[in-house]
């Protein structure tokens, strides 16, 4: 993954290609996976239901935690 994806929150995962009409979807709003993707961020409060696994791991790729500690809490250590 290049540098400026990561910066933008895009992760590129070419082993999740799927056939046209069998892309993972959210039911209530329509969020495919690759709109999320594209737009990095979902659609409703139930994507995260449906993509919130991957969202996480991307997070740690990207960042290397999924939870937010803050700078004035970085600076205390």
């Amino acid at each position: 993954m290049d540098k400026a994806a990561k910066a933008h929150g895009v992760v590129h995962k070419p082993h999740d290609e799927t056939p046209a009409g069998q892309e993972e979807f959210c039911p209530w709003c329509g969020l495919t996976r690759r709109e999320l993707y594209a737009e990095g961020q979902m659609g409703c409060a139930r994507c995260y239901d449906i993509f919130g696994g991957e969202v996480r791991q991307a997070l740690r790729e990207i960042h290397g935690a999924v939870e937010h500690i803050g700078k004035a809490k970085a600076a205390r250590q």
